[in-house]
């Protein structure tokens, strides 16, 4: 399973009208910009719990790297592939991320153990 382009998906502010003296910057809701210095890191150190850590510990059996915001999961079958994409969904969402719908795919890995097209 490849998960390519996680998204953010941020919260709502908790009140639907801020305080009438306090001056809101929408973009400060959103995290930190793409492209900041910062950000990276900051990407790097989160997904480290909410992904790294939690494979180890869920799916210590599955090899799996990971480059800034996508990874790749070997998985022995299509059944595993697809029971792992619901419960990393389920994971993710608990983080407010998601996978990308159109990004993320299972593929297939021929070689000369595995001839099914």
């Amino acid at each position: 399973m490849r998960i390519m382009g996680i998204e953010s998906v941020y919260p709502k502010p908790r009140t639907s009208r801020p305080h009438p003296q306090h001056k809101v910057y929408p973009y400060l809701l959103r995290g930190t910009p793409q492209g900041g210095v910062i950000s990276p890191l900051l990407a790097n150190l989160f997904l480290h719990y909410a992904f790294d850590r939690w494979m180890a510990t869920n799916f210590p059996k599955l090899p799996f790297c990971r480059y800034a915001d996508d990874a790749l999961i070997h998985c022995r079958s299509l059944k595993q592939a697809n029971y792992l994409r619901k419960r990393l969904s389920s994971r993710l969402k608990e983080c407010g991320l998601e996978l990308h719908p159109v990004k993320t795919k299972v593929v297939y890995c021929k070689d000369i153990h595995r001839e099914q097209e």
